[in-house]
């Protein structure tokens, strides 16, 4: 048995990206048995060789797809996170399935051309993955979308949360607090969903400024548009130090966060980032408007199902979490406080997060795994034996 991977972007610089090459070098190493189809010249690839880390990779544009049968086979695992018309070319041998959710767009598993988004395949199919151990999650996102959308709800929730390569050593180091000051800081593109939460944050933190002494490092990709959503001058004052960085070189950024950070703010991969050098980092979820005053935050170690961020426009009820008074007045009052948190977070992030375990529960779920690629037929218009027929007749008229 090996595993199949299918990623048909070239150049796409995303989560999706790095997350194949944080897999994929640790496949390598464990001599895990697996195929990459992708491009030679693909960003992955290159990413892939600048480590020195050798893939099996067949080029989509350049492999001989009448000899797959050669490749591939029925005890194969395909590693889908969507059922792409791409993905038709498989249909014939037929191997089996764990479908990937990596987003919050389960209820448009079954999505046609023309917008057609026909829900009553596409809960019938999540329930057909569901039954067959073959449907895993990366978060809770892609649970609660098929609760919201399609009415279903699952019976078995498998997990393989976003991958991180795992440090060898906690490496924080807290200012002392004894000056009265304390080193916060916040990483974000300068987009709209990004920037509400920071705007909220800096609405709590100039008021606790009148009893704290804050020093706030953010690190943004342009402060220019970062400027379009907030005034930065409106929130320094001689008890709040407000620092704007843009453009920090990604091998930087862990030195400049332990030299900024007794506690970070941040959502997504950002919060893996603070986490696995072992940074306290707080939660801080995203949106497009103005945060309530009754939002509350969460450690990073006290999210459920691994979700790392989620609009608040989705949530129901009142908020659990804490106010950042609550944990500035312990880190002042416990000089053992943030040291505690550093070993809470650095031991969740690595042991929930590091790539050896995903690997490991990716061989699990494949060998539980009953799903086949020929099962989706009947719930993916793209692989109906219909489409596929106008298809050829199409492509032998255009020749």
């Amino acid at each position: 048995m090996k595993f199949i991977f299918y990623y048909e972007y070239k150049d796409i610089v995303g989560g999706i990206t790095s997350l194949y090459v944080t897999l994929f070098e640790e496949m390598v190493k464990r001599n895990v048995n697996f195929i990459f189809f992708n491009y030679t010249d693909g960003i992955v690839n290159k990413q892939l060789k600048n480590k020195g880390i050798k893939v099996p990779l067949l080029d989509i544009e350049e492999f001989n797809w009448t000899s797959l049968s050669d490749i591939v086979s029925a005890d194969d695992v395909i590693v889908l996170t969507s059922f792409d018309e791409c993905f038709a070319k498989f249909l014939k041998i037929n191997p089996k399935v764990i479908y990937y959710n990596v987003n919050e767009l389960l209820g448009e598993i079954s999505r046609y051309k023309f917008g057609l988004n026909l829900r009553f395949l596409g809960r019938r199919l999540v329930s057909k993955l569901d039954e067959s151990h073959s449907l895993v999650f990366m978060d809770e996102t892609g649970i609660n979308n098929a609760q919201n959308k399609l009415g279903y709800s699952m019976r078995n929730k498998y997990f393989l949360p976003v991958p991180i390569k795992r440090s060898a050593v906690n490496k924080y180091a807290p200012g002392s607090l004894a000056s009265g000051e304390i080193r916060l800081s916040y990483v974000g593109r300068s987009v709209v969903w990004k920037m509400m939460p920071l705007k909220k944050i800096l609405d709590d933190l100039l008021i606790l400024s009148r009893d704290f002494r804050i020093n706030f490092t953010v690190i943004v990709d342009s402060i220019n548009d970062m400027e379009q959503f907030i005034n930065v001058d409106h929130f320094r004052n001689k008890n709040f130090k407000l620092t704007v960085l843009e453009k920090v070189n990604p091998n930087d950024l862990p030195e400049i966060l332990l030299a900024e950070t007794d506690i970070g703010f941040g959502m997504g991969t950002v919060l893996l980032d603070y986490g696995k050098i072992g940074i306290p980092v707080i939660l801080v979820d995203a949106s497009k408007n103005v945060f309530p005053d009754n939002y509350k935050y969460k450690w990073s170690y006290e999210i459920e199902n691994f979700c790392l961020g989620k609009f608040i426009e989705s949530h129901l009820g009142d908020f659990d979490g804490f106010e950042i008074k609550e944990i500035l007045s312990e880190a002042f009052a416990d000089p053992s406080y943030l040291q505690k948190i550093s070993d809470k977070v650095y031991n969740y992030t690595n042991t929930f997060h590091g790539v050896s375990g995903f690997v490991s529960r990716l061989l699990n779920y494949s060998e539980k795994a009953s799903f086949r690629l020929r099962d989706a037929q009947p719930y993916i218009i793209h692989y109906s034996p219909l489409h596929q027929a106008v298809k050829k007749i199409i492509s032998r008229s255009a020749n």
